[in-house]
């Protein structure tokens, strides 16, 4: 799933994402941080807001290493969704 939001719209997303249990080894997000706010997260860590939802974040957060196939893939998935939004096609 490609996902184009604020940081804190994304960080909910995968909160309510990893709360609701969903078979989260069926899905892959891929968050495009168009303005570069995610650069701006507090040493590197997006989850962390010092809220009660911290530990559920950073577990959401976490990439699922068991994916070769799809990581093999990532690179063409992301030169289709760029020229899509750059060129519309």
């Amino acid at each position: 799933m490609f996902v184009c939001c604020s940081p804190d719209v994304f960080r909910k997303l995968m909160v309510q994402f990893r709360r609701a249990d969903l078979p989260h080894e069926q899905y892959v997000f891929f968050y495009i941080d168009v303005f570069g706010d995610s650069l701006n997260s507090k040493q590197g860590q997006p989850w962390a807001r010092g809220d009660e939802d911290d530990a559920v974040a950073k577990e959401a957060f976490q990439a699922e290493p068991d994916f070769p196939e799809l990581l093999s893939s990532v690179s063409s998935l992301v030169s289709v969704f760029i020229s899509f939004v750059l060129f519309g096609n």
